[in-house]
């Protein structure tokens, strides 16, 4: 259980003054879990209220409350099925924000259901299939437009990645599963902006030696998309992976991966073949990840295009006390919206300094730099930078403190928006576990 307090002081401008708001946000969260030899059992739930003061908003009040269930039960000594459920209302409301866009008098819902199972055929073989529904409702009172703004992960992320485990699934990522992205980039309907999406998936890996390990995955999705009217469209994408240990913990790979997309006009193809390498636990825990290779882009009625990927983290310990990470990406994005497929260029570092037991202070920058291959005249660049601190005071309480602003920059058949955002807040929290 715990119980979190938040206070906020952000200033958006758009190339003129404006005022700036306060928003205060105290939540409730508890959480149940239980496990057995073959089963497992949780339950999560969440309350809470938000409070805006100032703006163009003036006064208002939000009402945030959240559901989750989840189950897992081994069946037999090689299958396994696992259940999950969520509900809630104003999710993730701040991070319309935290994506660029300012949303006012904005209201939000999501439900979702998944499924999965894993079988172990053999020793050497494992399959795991996947099904999957989201809902997404975003109701504000005007039109807003978009501007991509997610420095930490690909947007659109088709969430083809070797999987860990032998016969681990992939999916065709729900747009990172709350459709977030795609009003990021597409902007807010002032009608409304509501999203379906079920999608299915089935994964087989086989392992040739001790080191040596083959496989594919295929997923399909359908989304319906209602801004203002209503349109729907399928996605899918198969990817063929090989992957060799090499040493304890270093691994080689090579990957063929392909997305279509029918949920755009023109229906978009992109295949893509890349090789990599992975270390981790290494000397100073150093921890790498680089790969690199070529995406071809085909729009039906349109040039096809040749890109060099690539894709770069490091992360290690520079003292005892002092760990930095760093991370670039290269690569198409495909349309699981309807209005952008995205040449995108991400690229950031942090660090993070422990002082003594209780405190530690964390800086990171970032920069996302988008074209669209369909639109010669569309281009998006943010640039944003943070600094925080963190205190535990005694047992489950803790205080914090973060600072950040982002600069976006976007243009789209002449039109031109500058956006500039700063935002300061507070938090106290208190958390404690009952056995």
């Amino acid at each position: 259980m715990s119980i979190n307090e938040s206070r906020q002081f952000d200033r958006v401008t758009n190339g003129e003054p404006a005022d700036g708001r306060v928003v205060d946000n105290v939540s409730v969260n508890f959480g149940y879990s239980a496990s057995r030899e073959r089963s497992s059992l949780s339950f999560s739930a969440n309350a809470g209220t938000s409070i805006r003061r100032g703006g163009e908003e003036g006064r208002n009040n939000r009402i945030n409350a959240g559901l989750g269930f989840g189950w897992s039960q081994r069946v037999t000594e090689h299958f396994q099925s696992t259940l999950s459920v969520n509900a809630s209302r104003n999710f993730s409301r701040e991070r319309l924000t935290e994506l660029g866009i300012v949303a006012p008098n904005l209201e939000s819902y999501s439900a979702g259901v998944s499924w999965s199972t894993g079988y172990q055929a053999s020793a050497s073989t494992g399959m795991s299939t996947s099904l999957s529904y989201r809902f997404t409702d975003i109701v504000n009172s005007e039109a807003i437009p978009g501007s991509q703004i997610v420095l930490d992960r690909q947007p659109f992320g088709n969430g083809l990645t070797i999987p860990t485990e032998v016969g681990g699934n992939v999916l065709v990522r729900d747009a990172q599963e709350d459709v977030l992205d795609i009003l990021a980039t597409e902007g807010l309907d002032g009608r409304g902006n509501r999203s379906q999406f079920v999608s299915a998936g089935f994964g087989l890996g086989h392992t040739l030696s001790q080191r040596t390990t083959i496989g594919f995955n295929v997923s399909t999705g359908y989304r319906i998309l209602e801004r203002g009217i209503s349109a729907g469209g399928t996605s899918a994408a198969g990817q063929f992976y090989v992957q060799r240990a090499v040493g304890k913990t270093s691994s080689l790979n090579a990957v063929y991966a392909v997305t279509r997309s029918l949920a755009i006009v023109p229906t978009t193809t992109i295949q893509t073949l890349s090789g990599g390498y992975s270390t981790s636990g290494t000397e100073k825990s150093i921890s790498l990840t680089l790969s690199g290779g070529v995406s071809h882009y085909f729009a039906e009625g349109a040039p096809s295009q040749l890109t060099p990927i690539a894709n770069l983290s490091l992360a290690g310990a520079l003292t005892r006390s002092t760990t930095t990470s760093i991370f670039y990406g290269r690569q198409f994005s495909a349309a699981t919206g309807f209005g952008r497929t995205l040449l995108s260029d991400v690229a950031g570092a942090n660090l993070s300094q422990q002082l003594g037991a209780r405190a530690s202070l964390g800086f990171s920058v970032g920069a996302a730099f988008s074209t669209d291959p369909l639109n010669p005249f569309y281009a998006s660049n943010a640039r944003r930078a943070s600094l925080s601190f963190s205190l535990r005071i005694v047992g489950g309480l803790s205080a914090g403190t973060n600072f950040s602003m982002t600069d976006t920059e976007y243009s789209d058949l002449g039109r031109e928006t500058t956006t500039r955002q700063k935002i300061w807040s507070f938090n106290l929290s208190w958390g404690t576990t009952w056995h």
